[in-house]
């Protein structure tokens, strides 16, 4: 299951809304800070910056349980369901430029630095609680 429908289940769990097969199993708090992990997992080596679309598709080889929904969809919401996932860790997108076939192609992104920087953020927070 994508990390922003485990947070949505925990949301409504809380509330006392969530029942039947929809209540599943109990998220945990491994499974949502996992994205993070798996971003960095497959961001090649020497990638500074890396289009939305492609870390989808990454993270769909590498999980495909957990983000092969996301995969299956057209770029721009394939793009905005990384971006929703990142957000609650500080790692905001911006537009990556890329030169194909001669053609300057301008996408939604994320940047290593920043990937590295909200990990070392969450790990510190561990550490200190």
């Amino acid at each position: 299951m994508p990390p922003f429908l485990i947070r949505a289940a925990a949301l409504r769990e809380a509330e006392g809304t969530l029942s039947g097969d929809a209540a599943g199993p109990a998220p945990t708090a491994d499974t949502v800070a996992s994205v993070l992990d798996d971003v960095a997992a497959v961001l090649g080596q020497g990638e500074a910056k890396v289009w939305s679309e492609t870390i989808v598709d990454r993270l769909a080889d590498l999980r495909p349980d957990v983000y092969g929904a996301w995969a299956e969809l057209e770029a721009k919401p394939k793009a905005e369901a990384l971006t929703a996932a990142l957000k609650p860790y500080g790692v905001a997108t911006g537009q990556i430029s890329r030169r194909i076939n001669g053609e300057q192609l301008n996408k939604r992104g994320i940047k290593r630095d920043d990937i590295a920087h909200a990990i070392t953020e969450r790990n510190n927070k561990r550490d200190a609680g």
